[in-house]
Formats: C-alpha cells, sequence, structure tokens
C-alpha cells in the first residue's frame, strides 16, 4: 500500500509523532490511521519505559528574570558548570514574554 504524505502530516498533526514514525506506523496498520495512532502510542511506551532507570543526579537550572520576562538554561552533569562557578552562564536564551495562561488573547 502506498502511503501519501498528506496522510503521513495528518498522522503527525494528529500525534505529534516524528514524521518516519508516522510513516511507518502508517504501513504497518494498512494506511488505518486509529491503528496507527495505536502504533505510535504503544511505540512512546517502550521509549519512556527504556529510559525510565535513567535518573539526572547533577546539572544546573538557571533562570534569569527582567520584568515580565524569563529565560531558562538547563545543563546536565557531562557539560554542567562547577558550583562554585559564581555566574554560571553569562547569557542565557532571550528572554520570553510572560502571560496568563487563561489569556487567550494573543
Amino acid at each position: 500500500m502506498e502511503i501519501k504524505a498528506a496522510d503521513v502530516m495528518k498522522l503527525r498533526k494528529m500525534t505529534g509523532a516524528g514524521m518516519m514514525d508516522c510513516k511507518k506506523a502508517l504501513i504497518e496498520a494498512e494506511g488505518d490511521f486509529a491503528r496507527a495512532q495505536d502504533i505510535i502510542r504503544e511505540k512512546g511506551k517502550l521509549v519512556v519505559a527504556k529510559r525510565a532507570d535513567r535518573t539526572a543526579t547533577e546539572g544546573v537550572v538557571v533562570t534569569k528574570i527582567v520584568g515580565q520576562k524569563a529565560a531558562t538554561i538547563a545543563e546536565m552533569a557531562g557539560v554542567a558548570v562547577p558550583p562554585d562557578t559564581k555566574e554560571p552562564i553569562a547569557s542565557p536564551a532571550p528572554p520570553i514574554t510572560l502571560r496568563d495562561p487563561l489569556d487567550t488573547a494573543n
């Protein structure tokens, strides 16, 4: 069965999965979107289970707040700045504007 790019994009919008995962799921499901969603869901569970035993025990998270804007940077153990460093990150990502999550005007 031939899977069209439009079908892959439709499944991708429905699930948020990657394009190749969507294409493989549609091929396996023989074009059935409901089955393809179930396949992607099961694959996601396997990925989560595989990562479940990992722990992040070292690292830093830096948040810079300026007025109504905030920027956050996270660094994991291998690249984390030593705890005795006063300024772990000189210039974090550009701040974003903070909003009320219930504000749907913008």
